[in-house]
C-alpha cells in the first residue's frame, strides 16, 4: 500500500507543481520530485525479475547547488551538515516474496524500513561515500545496511557515475530473506534447513548517465549488477531459484521546481 500513496502523491506533484520560471530562486526550498522505473529481480534471491515503479524526492535550499545522488539511494533528507558530513533520516520499502515460490517455503510481505543515511565527499564533486541503516517495522524485519563509493563526473549536460556497492543484515532480516525452517525441509525434502547467519549478502557495480532536459528536467539511465555472498548465496532458497547474479537496469524523469 504505501508504494502506490507515494507514487500518486509523485504523479500529483509532477503534474501540478509550480512553473520554475515563474517562482524566484533566491527564496524558499528547491524540489526535485521523479518517477524511475526498473527491471529488477523480484526478491533477493530471485532469478526471475519483474518490473517495479519507485518515486524520488530532493529538496535543498534556494541558492544551494544540487548535489548528486545515486538512482539506488534510499530517500533522504539531510538535517545535519558538519565537517563536510551530511547526516540525516532515510527509508526505504523491502520487497515481497509470494508463498511457495518454491514448494512449501512461506512468503513475507512488503515493510517499511527506516533509519538513518551519512554522506560525504572526501573530492569534492567527485568521489562520494555514503553509509545506510535501516531497521524494518514488520514482524521478522531486523537490521539492514549500505555502504557505496561513487566516483560522479560532470560533462555539460550529462553526468556520470561508477559506483561500489556492500549491503548487510543482521540475522533476524537473513532468517526471513534467506532461511529454511525444520517444518519446511519437512515438507520439501529438497529444501535443507537452513539458520543463515548475520554479514554482508551483497557486493555490485552500479552505474547511470543523467541527462539535462530543458525546463529543469533530468532523465536518468541507470543499471547495476550485484552478486549475492556470505549465507545468502549459500542459502537453499538462492540455490535452488538460480538468482546468485542479480541485475537491475532502468530509466528515470525527475522535475526542479521551487517552493516558497
Amino acid at each position: 500500500m504505501l508504494r502506490p500513496l507515494l507514487l500518486a502523491f509523485a504523479l500529483f506533484l509532477l503534474a501540478d507543481g509550480p512553473s520554475f520560471a515563474q517562482e524566484a530562486l533566491g527564496e524558499g526550498w528547491i524540489i526535485t520530485i521523479g518517477l524511475q522505473t526498473a527491471v529488477a529481480p523480484s526478491f533477493p534471491g530471485a532469478k526471475q525479475t519483474s518490473l517495479d515503479f519507485s518515486p524520488s524526492f530532493d529538496i535543498r535550499r534556494a541558492g544551494e547547488p544540487a548535489t548528486f545522488g545515486a538512482p539506488d539511494d534510499d530517500f533522504s533528507i539531510p538535517l545535519f551538515e558538519f565537517g563536510g558530513i551530511s547526516i540525516g533520516p532515510t527509508a526505504s520499502l523491502r520487497a515481497s516474496r509470494s508463498d511457495n515460490v518454491l514448494y512449501g517455503l512461506p512468503g513475507y510481505g512488503s515493510s517499511a524500513e527506516f533509519g538513518a543515511f551519512a554522506e560525504f565527499w572526501p573530492l569534492d564533486k567527485a568521489i562520494r561515500v555514503r553509509a545506510e541503516l535501516r531497521q524494518g517495522v514488520s514482524a521478522g524485519d531486523g537490521l539492514t545496511g549500505k555502504l557505496g563509493v561513487d566516483w560522479v563526473h560532470e560533462a555539460g549536460s550529462f553526468t556520470y557515475s561508477l559506483g561500489t556497492r556492500l549491503d548487510f543484515a543482521d540475522r533476524t532480516s537473513m532468517n526471513t530473506m534467506f532461511g529454511v525452517s525444520p517444518v519446511t525441509s519437512l515438507v520439501n525434502p529438497s529444501l535443507s534447513a537452513f539458520a543463515p547467519a548475520g554479514g554482508l549478502t551483497t557486493s555490485g557495480l552500479v552505474g547511470s548517465l543523467a541527462y539535462a532536459l530543458p525546463d529543469h528536467w533530468t532523465t536518468t539511465l541507470f543499471g547495476g549488477y550485484y552478486r549475492l555472498a556470505g549465507d545468502a548465496a549459500d542459502s537453499p532458497v538462492t540455490r535452488s531459484l538460480g538468482g546468485t547474479n542479480q541485475f537491475t537496469l532502468g530509466i528515470g524523469l525527475e522535475r526542479e521546481f521551487s517552493l516558497r
